[in-house]
């Protein structure tokens, strides 16, 4: 089972780093209709964090070595994500990146309080 959110964190970071990096007026406005873009931020950064904790599945006794975890590899590559934007024409913005840690923090909470996989999952 934590393969499976590893893969599905992988492959959605795949898809950030794709879209984010390509011209703003060619990425589909179809998903996510009626949010902002710091709504959307914090949503697709949230769902990935919260797959890469379920991923690493660490036992309840190191939840906040686990919390600190996600959001240190997600602010990282929220910054990276930010920084290279501007290589196709887009903005580098720390509002956008606050927004990703948002996300990444609240599904840290979420993560943590989510029932416990078991230990052969």
């Amino acid at each position: 089972m934590r393969r499976k959110w590893l893969v599905g964190a992988g492959l959605l970071l795949a898809l950030i780093f794709v879209f984010t990096h390509l011209p703003e007026k060619s990425v589909p406005q179809v998903c996510l209709r009626g949010t902002t873009d710091k709504s959307r931020h914090v949503i697709v950064y949230g769902f990935l964090t919260f797959m890469l904790l379920k991923g690493l599945g660490a036992p309840s006794s190191q939840q906040v070595r686990k919390l600190f975890l996600g959001v240190v590899v997600i602010a990282g590559l929220g910054l990276l994500d930010e920084l290279t934007q501007t290589w196709v024409g887009r903005t580098c913005s720390l509002q956008d990146w606050l927004a990703n840690m948002l996300g990444a923090s609240l599904a840290s909470l979420t993560a943590i309080a989510w029932p416990a996989d078991g230990p052969n999952r």
